[in-house]
């Protein structure tokens, strides 16, 4: 039986509370998901992004991968932000953006289930958060 269709956001804190031992661990975590996630319905789609800033980024995420099913790419992604230096958390800014990625763009995607992710380590130890 095939799982409901389903268009997810994972917004990771990549902001420079995080050590770089939790940062690697956050990776598999998301690797680990996305690749249940698609198996369970290949349809699904699966984005992501970063909720890190500093005041020389602007306000909208830089580091955005809008939802797909191409597993290549979504891998490809994860390893394309490293954790910044001084950077902050927003996690305000992180549940607007994922909202709009959920946004649908095509009359396909109001059909599906939305969802948002959000791995929060620079608040806590380890933080899971899935609305």
């Amino acid at each position: 039986m095939v799982a409901e269709e389903e268009s997810i956001m994972i917004a990771r804190d990549n902001s420079g509370s995080i050590d770089h031992h939790r940062y690697k661990f956050q990776i598999l975590c998301i690797r680990s998901y996305c690749r249940a996630k698609l198996k369970s319905n290949p349809k699904n789609e699966i984005g992501l992004m970063t909720m890190g800033y500093t005041d020389k980024i602007p306000a909208y995420s830089d580091h955005m991968l809008y939802p797909t099913s191409d597993i290549k790419k979504i891998l490809s992604c994860l390893h394309y932000t490293e954790p910044m230096l001084l950077g902050n958390l927003s996690f305000t800014r992180g549940l607007l953006s994922c909202y709009a990625g959920l946004d649908p763009l095509e009359p396909s995607n109001k059909l599906k289930r939305k969802r948002m992710l959000f791995l929060l380590e620079g608040m806590s130890p380890f933080l899971f958060v899935c609305v």
